[in-house]
Formats: C-alpha cells, structure tokens, sequence
C-alpha cells in the first residue's frame, strides 16, 4: 500500500487529506477516480479502483473499516487486450521523430524553455524502451548506481524493490543503449538519476513517457494509432521471436517469473545464471532494431 500510494499521492493528497481509512467515503474514491482518469487516463484510474478495493477488503477484515467503499465502483477505462506491434515502418519513422530537434515556440503552444530538459530525457528514455525491453517505470527510473559500465560487458542490474516481480534482474547493455545512456548521463547533472526531473529530487514522472507517445504518435507527420509504452516491449519480444530466440530466453531478458521460478527461489542460488542467454537475445534485437531504424547497413539475420 505504501509504495501504491506514494506513486498516486498527487492525487490522493487533496480529495483524501489526512483522513482515517474508516472515514473514507465512496464519493471520496470516485473523485479520486475520476481525477486519475483526467490526469493519467481511464486505464490508470482503473488501477487506483482497484487498490481501493483490496485496501478497504483489507480495512474491513482488520476491523479497521465497516465497509468497502469502493465495493462495486464502476471503473471509467474499458479494458482490452494487449496486441498492438509496431510495424518496421512504423519504428522507423518513430525513431526517427525521437531524433528530431526540439524547438522551443510558446506561441503556438508548443514546449516552453522549462519543458525543454524533461522532453529530451523522456525521448531518450523512450529509446531505451526500444533497446532493452524493459518496462515504462524501471526505464524511467533508472539510477546511475545501478549502471556497471564496464567496456565489453556493461550491465544495468534493477533492484527487487524496483521490479514488478520483486526479483532483482541484470539487463545486458547493448550498444544502441550505451549510446543513449552516455548522452542521458552527460545530461543529468550530478543527482542519483539518470533521467531527473528538474521540478523534484526523483525522476521524470512515468506518465510522461506516456503522455510523450500519445502526443507524437498523433501528429499527422506519423500518424501511429493507439501505442503505448507497453506495445514498444511486445514490439521487442515479437521481433526477438521472429529472429528466432526462444520463449525462454525472452522470458529471462523481460523478467517473467514461470512457473518453475518464483520468489522462492533467491537471487543468491540464480545471480548470472542465464546472462549469456539474455545477451544473445539483446545483441541479436539490437542488430535488428539498428538495421531497422538505418543505425547500420543491413545485415544478414542470425538466430540464437
């Protein structure tokens, strides 16, 4: 709860204030739902819906609450499935829309001055996306103790309390993503982070990766329908199969726990276990990706 709530705590603080959790009203959740709604979208305020409900269970159980309050609350998001790839072509002119120079017009509402810095870290954070796979909020987040830089073996190791499985994970760095973290890290100062915000002491807000595609992918010079972060990361795992990379090892590069691999099972007996696999896989998807965007001259496909 505590972690949840610190990532909705914008919106929470006014509606909520500092309120018992027995005191909490169902027109106080369906503000708060409807604020997220507005601010980060119906899919987003559909998850706060949810952490309601299992805090209030929770409330109720303890005999901390007599009631659920958001018991049977109408969520504002329709669900659906998760299919969308982004097609060759569609990467390419995306790529190539994250290397556009960013021009300051206030006039016709564009980015102002003080926008400027968090608009070139989120496009960078963006192509991380793209090299590595990894998710919206590990991406953004990123510290720079987490970096080994090592030249011939550098790696990027995510911290169990970061990682949506609780699981310390070690990404291989590849040589797209180096490129990218050298300019970010030339850029962020001397802060833990690699992307930081210039308002607060943390990182760029997640949603802003978010908010970043929607408004790109929406201007007729790309005309991309409905991506998000999460489609850049199937867009990942989908080409790595095509190159022929086995499920199990774009499983170990994303951090899917299996069934035969769950929290039981310590970084201590695992650590480094599948690094050349995921490697492989990395190396192989940068290639491509490379190839794709015109990093590189095309080059014959090699599966692993």
């Amino acid at each position: 709860w505590k972690d949840e709530k610190a990532r909705y705590s914008r919106h929470l603080e006014e509606p909520l204030g500092k309120c018992k959790v027995a005191e909490i009203e169902r027109k106080d959740v369906r503000e708060v739902r409807d604020t997220v709604a507005e601010d980060a979208g119906p899919i987003e305020s559909n998850r706060v819906v949810a952490l309601f409900n299992r805090v209030m269970n929770w409330a109720v159980d303890e005999d901390r609450a007599k009631f659920n309050p958001a018991a049977r609350l109408k969520k504002v998001g329709e669900e659906k499935r998760r299919e969308r790839v982004l097609s060759t072509d569609e990467m390419k002119r995306l790529w190539a829309e994250l290397d556009r120079d960013l021009v300051v017009d206030t006039k016709l509402g564009g980015i102002t001055f003080s926008d400027l810095p968090a608009a070139v870290r989120v496009r960078r954070a963006i192509k991380l996306l793209f090299a590595l796979g990894q998710r919206r909020g590990e991406t953004i987040g990123m510290r720079k103790a987490e970096l080994d830089l090592t030249k011939g073996d550098a790696w990027w190791t995510i911290p169990a309390a970061r990682t949506k499985n609780g699981l310390p994970h070690r990404v291989p760095l590849t040589k797209t993503a180096l490129a990218v973290l050298k300019e970010a890290i030339a850029d962020s100062g001397n802060g833990d982070f690699v992307f930081p915000s210039e308002k607060t002491n943390e990182p760029v807000r997640a949603d802003a990766v978010t908010k970043t595609l929607q408004r790109m992918c929406a201007r007729k010079s790309l005309s991309i329908e409905g991506l998000g972060p999460h489609d850049i990361r199937r867009t990942a795992g989908t080409s790595m199969r095509k190159l022929g990379i086995s499920v199990e090892d774009r499983s170990h590069v994303f951090n899917h726990v299996s069934g035969a691999k769950s929290k039981v099972t310590s970084w201590n007996y695992d650590a480094g276990e599948h690094d050349d696999e995921k490697r492989r896989a990395l190396d192989a998807w940068d290639r491509e990706l490379r190839r794709v965007v015109g990093l590189e001259a095309p080059t014959s496909k090699v599966a692993h």
